[in-house]
C-alpha cells in the first residue's frame, strides 16, 4: 500500500514537473513569436522609411542642381508629400533647411586671448545672449566656456571651461570635440535651464564650424536670430518689417536683402556689410522628419542630410527615431 501510495506520490511529483515545464516552453514560445513580430515590424519600418528618405533625396537632389544657387521654401523640395506603400503603410514627409539657426560649432573660432577682437560669429552668439537678457560678463564666459568645450585642446580661455571646471559635476570632462546636438549645451558652465529654453529655437549643431544662415528659410519665429545678425542695431519690430518683404521666391542673394535693409537703415551700412558673411540663399544641412501610419500607429523618423557641393551628393550622418504613438 506504502508502495501504490509512494508511485502515486511521484507521478504525480512527474505529472506536475511536466506541466510546469509545458508552461514555460509556452511563455518562451509567446515571447519568441512576439519578439520575432516586434523584429519583423522594425525591419518594415526601417524599409518604409528608407523608400521614403530615398525619394525625398532625389527630389532634393534635382532641386539642388536646377537650383544651385537658391533654395526657397516654394521649390519642389520643400513641400510636404505623402506616399502610399504596398503593405499599406502610408509615409508623409517634409525637408526644412538645417540652417535657419545659429550654428554653436561657428565659436570654435573664439579668440583665446581676452583682448583679441570676436570673431563676426562670436559676435553674434554674444547679440543674441544680449537680447536673452544676459549681462556682458556672463555672456563672455559661458561663450569661453563653449568654446573650451569644442576646441581640441586644454588651453583656459579667460573665464572659459576646461576639466577640471567639471570634476564634480555629471560632465567630468569637455568633449574637445564639435557638438553634436544642441541639448549638449545644458552641461556647460554657465548654462541655466531658463536660458537654454530661451535660446535653443535659434541655435543648432551642424557639421561645420562656419555660419552661414540660410535667409529665405527664416520666418518670424527667427526675428531674434537676424536681429542679432545685424548685431542688435535694430529693434526686432523693424527686422520683422524687413523679413515680411521677402519676395515670394525667396531672395535672389544675401545682397538682395542686404540692400533692401540699407535702404531702410542707411546709418548701418557698415554692420550690414560684415552680416554678409553670415547669410547665405542655399543650404548645404537639412533636415528630412517623415511620419509613418501604419495599423494606427505613427512612428516618427528624422534624418539629418549633407549636400556635398563639390560632388553634388547627398549623405545621411544620423537617424533619430521616435515613439510609436496611437
Amino acid at each position: 500500500m506504502k508502495q501504490r501510495g509512494m508511485v502515486l506520490l511521484v507521478i504525480l511529483l512527474l505529472l506536475g514537473l511536466m506541466a510546469g515545464l509545458a508552461a514555460d516552453m509556452a511563455t518562451r514560445f509567446h515571447t519568441s513569436l512576439r519578439r520575432t513580430g516586434q523584429i519583423e515590424t522594425a525591419l518594415q519600418q526601417r524599409w518604409d522609411f528608407r523608400i521614403a528618405e530615398d525619394q525625398a533625396l532625389r527630389i532634393l537632389l534635382q532641386d539642388l542642381k536646377n537650383n544651385p544657387q537658391l533654395n526657397s521654401r516654394d521649390q519642389l523640395w520643400a513641400q510636404p508629400h505623402t506616399l502610399a506603400l504596398k503593405d499599406g503603410a502610408t509615409v508623409i514627409w517634409q525637408l526644412h533647411s538645417a540652417q535657419d539657426c545659429f550654428n554653436l560649432n561657428a565659436l570654435a573660432h573664439s579668440p583665446l586671448q581676452p583682448l583679441e577682437e570676436p570673431p563676426y560669429s562670436v559676435a553674434v552668439f554674444l547679440a543674441l545672449l544680449e537680447q536673452s537678457g544676459v549681462s556682458a560678463l556672463d555672456a563672455n564666459a559661458l561663450t569661453a566656456a563653449i568654446a573650451d568645450y569644442i576646441d581640441s585642446d586644454n588651453n583656459v580661455r579667460r573665464d572659459g571651461a576646461e576639466d577640471d571646471s567639471y570634476s564634480d559635476k555629471p560632465l567630468r570632462y569637455v568633449a574637445n570635440q564639435p557638438f553634436f546636438d544642441v541639448s549638449e549645451l545644458r552641461a556647460i558652465k554657465g548654462m541655466t535651464p531658463r536660458l537654454y529654453q530661451t535660446l535653443s529655437p535659434w541655435l543648432c549643431a551642424l557639421g561645420s564650424s562656419t555660419l552661414q544662415i540660410h535667409v529665405n528659410t527664416l520666418s518670424a519665429v527667427q526675428t531674434p536670430l537676424l536681429a542679432a545678425l545685424f548685431l542688435n542695431k535694430q529693434n526686432t519690430g523693424n527686422v520683422r518689417s524687413l523679413l515680411s518683404q521677402t519676395p515670394e521666391n525667396g531672395w535672389i542673394s544675401p545682397k538682395q536683402l542686404l540692400n533692401a535693409a540699407a535702404q531702410a537703415w542707411p546709418a548701418d551700412k557698415d554692420i550690414l556689410s560684415k552680416s554678409a558673411t553670415g547669410l547665405s540663399a542655399t543650404s548645404d544641412f537639412y533636415t528630412l522628419t517623415l511620419r509613418l501610419q501604419h495599423e494606427g500607429r505613427t512612428t516618427l523618423q528624422r534624418s539629418s542630410i549633407y549636400y556635398q557641393r563639390k560632388d553634388s551628393q547627398l549623405s545621411v550622418y544620423a537617424r533619430t527615431a521616435a515613439p510609436d504613438s496611437h
